[in-house]
């Protein structure tokens, strides 16, 4: 995995990362997963013109609780160009 892989990002609010992303649906997408508890997974691009998929998880505990989100960034910005190339 590449793109948004940080440690000191871990723990932060959604919203400290919304300043590199076009990704207005961020909160709605977070508060979904949560009530839901059900997955949520699209395709969003950053300022500077990469593209991610971007999975937003529920959490478990080991206590089987859920009050955390999991987000992974799956940058896709290189394959999206072979794509196009090909």
């Amino acid at each position: 995995m590449s793109g948004i892989n940080i440690p000191q990002e871990m723990g932060k609010v959604t919203t400290d990362l919304v300043a590199i992303l076009k990704y207005t649906e961020i909160d709605q997408h977070a508060h979904q997963v949560i009530k839901t508890l059900t997955s949520v997974r699209t395709e969003i691009l950053t300022k500077n013109g990469h593209r991610f998929n971007v999975s937003i998880m529920p959490y478990r505990t080991l206590n089987d609780r859920i009050d955390e989100l999991v987000m992974t960034f799956d940058d896709i910005t290189v394959s999206e160009k072979l794509e196009q190339y090909l």
